[in-house]
């Protein structure tokens, strides 16, 4: 598997997306804010989050290879070597939920990646996964198509700064 290097909130932020050019943008834009105005505001920079909600979102890679694999027997997987750091929703909820009650010296102005540094995988890996949970999972890779979006997060700061941990990995995530 490819490897490329592990990237914090200090590093350099490239956006390939407009999702992701937006979100900066919003990030730029609130602390600015809040350094004008004297807010107490914190960004967050949440991992692809997987697994239960109120409406779940089957466009977020783990749902949606889940899904397929359980109602069509396969998934799909458009190269494979590209990185992701993963995120159980009720790990989100807790980050969210820490952040607030958290003194205001350690929030106010922060930008935290929410996540776990263990929890980033290839795609290929989640597929290995899925297949590991629904064994009678088909996996299709095709290398004709490529997501140029790849990354390796590390989530120390949050670790360090607020003594968040998340409490569930993306294999029992996955059979959930």
């Amino acid at each position: 598997v490819h490897d490329i290097d592990m990237v914090d909130e200090s590093g350099p932020f490239r956006p390939i997306s407009t999702y992701a050019k937006t979100k900066y943008e919003a990030e730029r834009f609130l602390l600015a804010k809040a350094r004008e105005e004297d807010l107490p505001v914190c960004c967050f920079r949440v991992a692809t989050n997987y697994g239960p909600s109120l409406r779940p979102r089957f466009d977020l890679v783990v749902n949606r290879f889940v899904c397929r694999a359980l109602r069509k027997g396969y998934i799909t997987v458009y190269g494979g070597e590209q990185w992701r750091p993963f995120i159980h929703t009720h790990d989100t909820a807790s980050a969210y939920l820490l952040a607030l009650e958290a003194p205001l010296a350690r929030v106010r102005g922060e930008i935290y990646n929410v996540g776990s540094t263990e929890e980033n995988y290839t795609i290929i890996q989640l597929a290995q996964l899925v297949r590991n949970a629904l064994p009678e999972t088909r996996v299709q890779v095709r290398q004709d198509i490529k997501d140029p979006r790849s990354y390796r997060v590390s989530f120390e700061k949050i670790k360090k700064g607020l003594g968040f941990r998340v409490e569930h990995k993306l294999p029992e995530g996955i059979k959930e």
